[in-house]
Protein backbone atom coordinates (compact mmCIF):
# COMPACT_ATOMS: atom_id res chain seq x y z
CA UNK A 1 0.00 0.00 0.00
CA UNK A 2 1.70 3.66 -0.78
CA UNK A 3 2.60 5.76 2.05
CA UNK A 4 0.18 8.54 2.19
CA UNK A 5 0.82 11.93 1.09
CA UNK A 6 2.65 14.29 3.19
CA UNK A 7 -0.20 16.64 2.94
CA UNK A 8 -2.75 14.41 3.95
CA UNK A 9 -0.31 12.46 7.02
CA UNK A 10 -1.58 12.86 10.61
CA UNK A 11 -0.18 15.89 12.29
CA UNK A 12 0.63 13.94 15.08
CA UNK A 13 2.61 16.92 17.06
CA UNK A 14 0.15 19.52 16.51
CA UNK A 15 -2.56 16.03 17.82
CA UNK A 16 0.33 15.49 21.26
CA UNK A 17 -0.34 19.63 21.70
CA UNK A 18 -3.69 19.19 21.40
CA UNK A 19 -4.98 16.83 23.61
CA UNK A 20 -1.99 17.63 26.37
CA UNK A 21 -3.29 21.01 26.61
CA UNK A 22 -7.26 19.36 26.87
CA UNK A 23 -5.42 16.75 29.88
CA UNK A 24 -3.55 19.85 31.59
CA UNK A 25 -6.58 21.96 31.61
CA UNK A 26 -9.03 19.44 33.08
CA UNK A 27 -6.66 17.37 35.06
CA UNK A 28 -4.16 19.79 36.08
CA UNK A 29 0.03 19.06 35.12
CA UNK A 30 0.76 17.03 37.61
CA UNK A 31 -2.98 14.91 37.62
CA UNK A 32 -2.15 14.38 33.69
CA UNK A 33 0.29 11.43 32.59
CA UNK A 34 2.40 10.46 28.84
CA UNK A 35 0.37 7.76 29.00
CA UNK A 36 -2.76 9.33 29.23
CA UNK A 37 -1.87 11.86 26.51
CA UNK A 38 -0.58 9.33 24.13
CA UNK A 39 -4.02 7.52 24.96
CA UNK A 40 -6.09 10.56 23.97
CA UNK A 41 -4.28 11.22 20.40
CA UNK A 42 -4.58 7.31 19.79
CA UNK A 43 -0.65 6.41 19.45
CA UNK A 44 1.79 4.43 21.54
CA UNK A 45 4.00 6.63 24.04
CA UNK A 46 7.14 5.36 22.25
CA UNK A 47 5.43 7.33 19.01
CA UNK A 48 4.73 10.24 21.30
CA UNK A 49 8.57 10.48 22.71
CA UNK A 50 9.20 10.57 19.13
CA UNK A 51 8.09 14.37 19.11
CA UNK A 52 8.53 15.42 22.82
CA UNK A 53 11.45 14.15 25.03
CA UNK A 54 8.96 14.25 28.37
CA UNK A 55 5.82 16.28 29.46
CA UNK A 56 7.70 18.75 30.26
CA UNK A 57 9.06 19.38 26.53
CA UNK A 58 5.51 19.03 26.06
CA UNK A 59 4.33 22.29 28.74
CA UNK A 60 7.29 24.02 27.36
CA UNK A 61 6.12 23.87 23.47
CA UNK A 62 2.66 25.08 24.71
CA UNK A 63 4.12 27.84 26.44
CA UNK A 64 6.06 28.95 23.86
CA UNK A 65 3.68 28.28 20.60
CA UNK A 66 1.11 30.20 22.86
CA UNK A 67 3.10 32.55 24.46
CA UNK A 68 6.13 34.23 23.10
CA UNK A 69 5.94 33.21 20.13
CA UNK A 70 2.91 35.23 19.47
CA UNK A 71 4.00 38.52 21.44
CA UNK A 72 7.35 37.89 19.08
CA UNK A 73 5.26 38.54 16.30
CA UNK A 74 3.21 41.16 17.54
CA UNK A 75 6.11 43.60 18.40
CA UNK A 76 8.57 42.76 15.84
CA UNK A 77 6.80 44.32 13.05
CA UNK A 78 7.98 46.78 10.76
CA UNK A 79 6.71 50.16 12.59
CA UNK A 80 7.80 52.76 9.61
CA UNK A 81 6.19 50.83 7.42
CA UNK A 82 2.92 49.96 8.76
CA UNK A 83 2.55 53.76 10.19
CA UNK A 84 2.62 54.64 6.45
CA UNK A 85 -0.57 53.39 6.36
CA UNK A 86 -2.13 53.71 9.59
CA UNK A 87 -1.86 56.46 12.54
CA UNK A 88 0.32 54.78 15.57
CA UNK A 89 -2.58 54.99 18.00
CA UNK A 90 -4.52 53.00 15.18
CA UNK A 91 -1.80 50.62 14.53
CA UNK A 92 -1.77 50.02 18.13
CA UNK A 93 -5.31 49.61 18.18
CA UNK A 94 -4.97 46.63 15.61
CA UNK A 95 -2.31 44.75 17.06
CA UNK A 96 -4.03 44.86 20.70
CA UNK A 97 -7.69 43.37 19.01
CA UNK A 98 -5.31 41.20 17.07
CA UNK A 99 -4.33 39.70 20.47
CA UNK A 100 -7.51 39.65 22.28
CA UNK A 101 -8.87 37.38 18.85
CA UNK A 102 -5.81 35.30 20.02
CA UNK A 103 -6.93 34.92 23.76
CA UNK A 104 -10.60 34.37 23.25
CA UNK A 105 -9.77 31.30 21.60
CA UNK A 106 -10.47 28.10 23.40
CA UNK A 107 -6.79 27.62 23.55
CA UNK A 108 -5.52 30.37 24.78
CA UNK A 109 -8.29 30.34 27.27
CA UNK A 110 -7.16 26.57 28.44
CA UNK A 111 -3.63 28.12 28.87
CA UNK A 112 -4.66 30.64 30.44
CA UNK A 113 -6.87 28.42 33.05
CA UNK A 114 -3.61 26.17 33.57
CA UNK A 115 -1.50 28.87 34.36
CA UNK A 116 -4.04 30.44 36.67
CA UNK A 117 -4.49 26.96 38.72
CA UNK A 118 -1.04 25.64 38.48
CA UNK A 119 1.29 28.70 38.11
CA UNK A 120 2.59 28.80 41.32
CA UNK A 121 3.15 24.63 41.67
CA UNK A 122 4.74 24.80 38.22
CA UNK A 123 6.95 27.28 39.04
CA UNK A 124 8.23 25.58 42.85
CA UNK A 125 8.76 22.68 40.70
CA UNK A 126 11.16 24.11 38.39
CA UNK A 127 9.49 24.07 35.52
CA UNK A 128 7.88 27.15 34.22
CA UNK A 129 7.37 30.12 36.10
CA UNK A 130 4.50 32.44 34.85
CA UNK A 131 6.11 35.13 36.46
CA UNK A 132 9.36 35.52 33.99
CA UNK A 133 7.09 34.60 31.17
CA UNK A 134 5.12 37.61 32.47
CA UNK A 135 8.54 39.87 32.83
CA UNK A 136 9.53 38.30 28.83
CA UNK A 137 6.83 39.38 27.36
CA UNK A 138 7.12 43.00 29.79
CA UNK A 139 10.44 43.45 28.32
CA UNK A 140 9.09 42.59 24.36
CA UNK A 141 6.45 45.33 24.74
CA UNK A 142 8.83 47.80 26.39
CA UNK A 143 11.16 47.07 23.00
CA UNK A 144 8.28 47.67 20.72
CA UNK A 145 7.25 51.29 22.99
CA UNK A 146 11.29 52.20 22.75
CA UNK A 147 10.67 52.09 18.63
CA UNK A 148 7.82 53.86 19.29
CA UNK A 149 9.29 56.79 20.76
CA UNK A 150 12.70 56.04 18.40
CA UNK A 151 10.34 57.15 15.46
CA UNK A 152 8.60 60.33 17.30
CA UNK A 153 5.00 58.11 17.18
CA UNK A 154 4.63 58.96 20.89
CA UNK A 155 6.23 61.03 23.28
CA UNK A 156 9.63 60.38 25.49
CA UNK A 157 8.63 57.92 28.44
CA UNK A 158 10.06 54.94 29.90
CA UNK A 159 9.71 52.21 28.21
CA UNK A 160 9.49 49.60 30.96
CA UNK A 161 6.94 51.96 32.48
CA UNK A 162 5.08 52.41 29.53
CA UNK A 163 4.57 48.90 29.01
CA UNK A 164 3.94 48.20 32.72
CA UNK A 165 1.12 50.42 32.48
CA UNK A 166 -0.36 48.98 29.40
CA UNK A 167 -0.33 45.75 30.15
CA UNK A 168 -1.52 45.93 33.24
CA UNK A 169 -5.23 46.34 32.63
CA UNK A 170 -4.94 44.36 29.37
CA UNK A 171 -4.55 41.32 32.54
CA UNK A 172 -7.19 42.23 34.30
CA UNK A 173 -9.29 42.63 30.84
CA UNK A 174 -8.35 38.79 30.10
CA UNK A 175 -8.84 37.55 33.21
CA UNK A 176 -12.52 39.32 34.10
CA UNK A 177 -13.80 38.34 29.94
CA UNK A 178 -12.11 35.48 28.36
CA UNK A 179 -10.22 33.23 31.93
CA UNK A 180 -13.24 33.30 34.61
CA UNK A 181 -15.78 32.85 32.88
CA UNK A 182 -16.94 29.41 32.03
CA UNK A 183 -19.34 30.51 28.60
CA UNK A 184 -18.68 31.84 26.10
CA UNK A 185 -16.90 35.35 26.24
CA UNK A 186 -18.29 38.95 25.77
CA UNK A 187 -16.40 40.00 22.92
CA UNK A 188 -18.56 43.50 22.60
CA UNK A 189 -17.81 44.50 26.08
CA UNK A 190 -14.22 43.71 26.23
CA UNK A 191 -14.13 45.58 23.01
CA UNK A 192 -15.63 48.13 24.97
CA UNK A 193 -13.29 48.38 27.78
CA UNK A 194 -10.38 47.79 25.30
CA UNK A 195 -10.80 51.27 23.81
CA UNK A 196 -11.53 53.02 27.28
CA UNK A 197 -8.25 51.86 28.05
CA UNK A 198 -6.55 52.64 24.78
CA UNK A 199 -7.52 56.07 24.67
CA UNK A 200 -6.42 56.71 28.39
CA UNK A 201 -3.00 55.15 28.05
CA UNK A 202 -3.06 56.84 24.61
CA UNK A 203 -3.60 60.20 26.44
CA UNK A 204 -0.80 59.66 28.03
CA UNK A 205 1.65 59.24 25.72
CA UNK A 206 0.85 61.91 23.39
CA UNK A 207 3.19 64.17 22.31
CA UNK A 208 2.28 67.85 23.86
Amino acid sequence: MARPRKDSARDTRAEILEAALDQFSRNGYFGSSVRDIARAVGVRESALYHHFASKEAILEALIRELGLDRVNRLTEVDLTAMLGTSSPRELVRQLLTVLFAEWATDRQRQMARLMLAEGPRLAAHGLINPGTVFMQVRAKVAGFISELVRIKAIRKVDPAAAALSLMAPLMLLRMSYLVMPSGPPDMKALMADLERHLDFFWKAVTPT
